[in-house]
């Protein structure tokens, strides 16, 4: 499977998946399954991405 993206939006994914530590496809599947509206299972992904800073101190805590 591939994607033609325009450069911005290649750029943008390329930089938000080094943030999280990830490959390229492993962001955006982490995307897919978090996605509303997506058919897979969120559960079935060993990436959780967080939205802000708070959400990594959290999640570094573990549940409460």
């Amino acid at each position: 499977m591939s994607l033609n993206l325009s450069p911005e939006m290649a750029q943008t994914i390329e930089d938000e998946a080094e943030k999280y530590g990830l490959s390229n496809a492993k962001y955006l599947r982490a995307l897919i399954r978090e996605a509303q509206s997506s058919p897979f299972d969120p559960t079935d992904s060993d990436v959780d991405l967080v939205v802000d800073d708070s959400d990594v101190e959290d999640a570094q805590k573990g549940a409460a």
